[in-house]
């Protein structure tokens, strides 16, 4: 599994994150696999990266607009690595 959240791969089914909404859903889309695949409640995941267990929820729920901050801790907690071009 790579460390780096593949953009390349999104792009092709239709999710460019270069798009400001589509990289939120692409990001919450890996979010939700990646806390499945590793059987890690919102809780625990919130408090590996530092925030209320809430935020995730309305993170996963699309109800925020996240920041640069909140987008790198989530990447971080996931293990990967984001790079901005």
């Amino acid at each position: 599994m790579s460390n780096k959240l593949d953009i390349k791969a999104a792009e092709k089914i239709g999710k460019s994150p270069k798009e400001p909404n589509l990289f939120k859903e692409f990001l919450i889309e890996e979010l939700i696999t990646y806390r499945k695949k590793n059987k890690i409640t919102q809780a625990k995941f919130a408090e590996e990266i530092g925030v209320a267990q809430q935020v995730i929820s309305k993170f996963e729920k699309g109800e925020v607009e996240p920041r640069v901050g909140f987008i790198t801790r989530v990447v971080n907690g996931m293990g990967k690595e984001l790079i901005i071009k």
